[in-house]
């Protein structure tokens, strides 16, 4: 599988604001080599590159650093990348869509950024939304939870009050599906 340059150029600057420089230099030593080749050249927005080495493994080592081992990070930093993404040129669209509208582009944006990937939105209704990962062949843990975090941060610039996404089934469980249960005031 591959990732979009974009979804991977926060990671350093998240890093780096939240844990220090010393905290990034550590990061990037646990990191394999060809991780560490990649973000040293500089990640390019427009290219993708391979999941695992360069997004999986580097999230998983940022929260074996410094979270524990907790999932809470992964978290973290897909709020963090909803931010950057969409407080820049697209905040206007999301603003202006509101979190339903938000929820109905799920199946387009999953694939902008993850190949090959594959979501729906199920059910959108007051307040609530499920959405479900149909297809993620290298998906883990982590992804899912950085997914939540992008949707959760998402949901709220769109203008979703106390949004709270919850996973409730995975892929990287052995289920058919993720499913993701957003809900929000």
């Amino acid at each position: 599988m591959q990732i979009k340059g974009t979804a991977l150029a926060v990671m350093p600057g998240f890093i780096s604001s939240k844990f220090g420089e010393v905290g990034y230099r550590r990061w990037m030593a646990a990191i394999t080599p060809a991780a560490r080749g990649a973000f040293d050249e500089g990640i390019l927005p427009s290219c993708w590159y391979p999941l695992d080495e360069t997004y999986t493994q580097p999230t998983i080592k940022m929260c074996e650093l410094f979270y524990n081992g907790s999932l809470t990070g992964a978290r973290e930093l897909g709020c963090h990348s909803a931010d950057h993404a969409l407080n820049g040129v697209y905040r206007a669209f999301v603003r202006i869509g509101r979190p339903k509208f938000l929820v109905s582009r799920a199946a387009v944006i999953l694939p902008a950024y993850f190949k090959p990937s594959a979501m729906e939105s199920l059910h959108t209704g007051n307040g609530q939304a499920v959405i479900r990962i149909t297809q993620f062949p290298e998906i883990s843990e982590a992804v899912e939870h950085r997914i939540a975090g992008w949707m959760e941060k998402a949901l709220e610039i769109s203008g979703a009050v106390q949004p709270s996404v919850v996973i409730t089934k995975s892929l990287a469980k052995g289920e058919s599906h993720t499913e993701f249960m957003a809900n929000w005031q």
